[in-house]
Formats: C-alpha cells, structure tokens, sequence
C-alpha cells in the first residue's frame, strides 16, 4: 500500500526507518512537527522525523496543523491508502481521518484502553506498573479510543525508566505497524473495540509532575524517579535549591517525612510516608549528574535533619 508517516519524536524513528526501508509497502511522503527554538539559544533546530526524512530521501512536510488547506493538498498529491502515526502530537480532524481508504493507524505504547493520553510510558511506570505493552489502533476522533488491530504485552522491568521503556517500545511498535499494514491490505485486520469503562488516562507531563512529596510512600516516590526521565525529572527543592532525583531505592528505616535517617553508604537515606527512600543518583542546581556518595562529600546534610520540600512561593 501507498503508506504517509506522521510522527515527530524519538519514539516515532523506529517506525519511520522500517518503512523507509521499503518492502511491501511503500512510504509516500511524511509529515513532521514544524522545526522550533530550542537549547540554550534558542536557536531553531530540525525535527528528528523531519531530518531523518530529508536524509532518506523521502517527501516531507512540516505543517502548523496537518488538516490545513495545503498540508489537505500534499495529502491529496501522496495518494495514501493509509496513513500511520506514531508520536506525532498533532490533533487529526475528521477530513484526514476519512482521507485514505484504509483509514489512519496509530502505533500506542500503552495496552489500550489503560493511559490513554500524551504521556502513557512515563505514568506507567510512575504508578508502578509490572507490564505494559504496545496496541496498534484505529485512529478516530475520540482520543485513542478506536478500534485495537492488534496489541502485544511486554514486561516492564524494575529498572525500566521511561527513557529505556520508549527506546525498547518505539522498535516493538514499528515491528507491530508493520504487520497492522500488512492484514489491512490483506483484508484480515482485526477490529476490537475498546472496553470504555476500563479506560484510565495519562495527561501531559508538567514540571510540576515532578516534586517528590516526602509523605508519599517509597514505592511511589521510586516509581516517579523512574517515571519522570529524562523530562522533567523528579526533583525535591532543599533550602530554596533544586536538586533533581536520578536514581533512587526503597531503604529501610522509619521518622517523619523528609528526615535524613543516614548519610552513609550509597547516598543518603530519608524518612518518607511509608518507609524511606536512599537517594543512588542526584544532580544539585547547576552542576552535572553525581553519586549519592559524592553529593554527600560536598553537602553537609547531618542525620534528624530535615530536608526541605516545596518553596513556599512554588516550584522551580
């Protein structure tokens, strides 16, 4: 089939590579996110879908909205009989979706209709989940709410971070987009509908999303250290400082939420709501990632000390 990509992210290179590499379908044209300022600069940088479509030689697009008048003309000019999405961050109006006659797929890092949202990998793995998987659906104009063609579990380990979890899904759903494609044009994809009263959401990740609240139990407290990687990270703001959280582990020990119950070992050991948490791997404001063992060489945190929570004029 005649196949348009959209997708704009890290997570959505896999699936481009493998449809890029031909085979029994062929990739017309792509759309990207329009490039945008980033870094320290400012300065506008390229897309990785849009780069890696220029570098492969394949017909690209960078529309503001992807149902605008011209992004509809280059659509019309493609051809497709079915478009693929992966990460692409866009809404998709009614007149795309009805655009090619096999409909419009997207490739879902989460089993659906769990985390249905912007954000299913991260809040997984910050609401601890052992198991998540990788669900090819129909794309319709409830969000992520179509028809399932096809949906495979996988575990998510205990040292999974949602950098590690993406990396591993994006290349699982470009094996599985491509095997959605491969039933639709054969007739045979499958279409389930999803079960509406078993659906859970995972909004878009805010800064915010990453404080630690020393009440919280260990579990939950390691499980957004997790969650939250690379962006925003979790953090914890002590003495009007930022410090972000890279790696943390359940500890034992017991006081009142926010209390340094050691400052020996690995890193230091704090107090939480259930339990207590050692701190593996920080990063204090401006300066690089290090040890626990290290941040304790240079900070003087003593035990029954308190650390710090939230500004009381917000979150850094």
């Amino acid at each position: 089939m005649r196949v348009v990509f959209l997708g704009s992210s890290g997570f959505s290179v896999p699936s481009f590579r493998v449809l890029a590499a031909g085979g029994r379908h062929e990739l017309v044209g792509v759309a990207a996110q329009p490039d945008r300022p980033s870094g320290r600069n400012r300065q506008v940088q390229r897309g990785v879908i849009h780069q890696a479509a220029l570098d492969a030689g394949v017909p690209v697009m960078t529309p503001e909205k992807i149902g605008g008048a011209e992004a509809m003309a280059q659509l019309a000019a493609w051809r497709p009989e079915v478009i693929a999405v992966a990460s692409f961050g866009q809404y998709i109006p009614t007149r795309v979706l009805a655009f090619p006659r096999c409909g419009v797929i997207n490739v879902h890092p989460s089993l659906l209709p769990k985390y249905r949202g912007a954000a299913p990998l991260q809040w997984s793995i910050a609401e601890g989940e052992t198991e998540s998987g990788v669900t090819i659906f129909r794309v319709v104009q409830k969000m992520d709410a179509g028809d399932v063609i096809l949906q495979e579990r996988y575990p998510v380990f205990p040292g999974d971070t949602a950098a590690t979890l993406s990396s591993r899904f994006a290349e699982l759903g470009a094996e599985l987009m491509i095997k959605a494609l491969d039933l639709l044009e054969e007739g045979r994809a499958p279409a389930v509908p999803q079960d509406e009263a078993a659906a859970t959401y995972a909004p878009k990740i805010s800064k915010m999303d990453g404080w630690i609240d020393w009440a919280w139990p260990s579990a939950r407290i390691v499980n957004r250290v997790r969650g939250f990687q690379p962006w925003p990270c979790a953090y914890i703001v002590h003495q009007g400082q930022t410090i972000k959280v890279w790696r943390a582990e359940a500890a034992d020990g017991a006081g009142r939420p926010g209390e340094v119950l050691s400052v020996r070992g690995d890193g230091p050991v704090v107090a939480v709501g259930e339990g207590a948490v050692r701190l593996l791997e920080v990063q204090p404001e401006g300066k690089k990632i290090m040890s626990g063992a290290a941040f304790l060489c240079g900070h003087a945190w003593s035990v029954g000390s308190i650390v710090d929570g939230r500004k009381s004029e917000g979150i850094i």
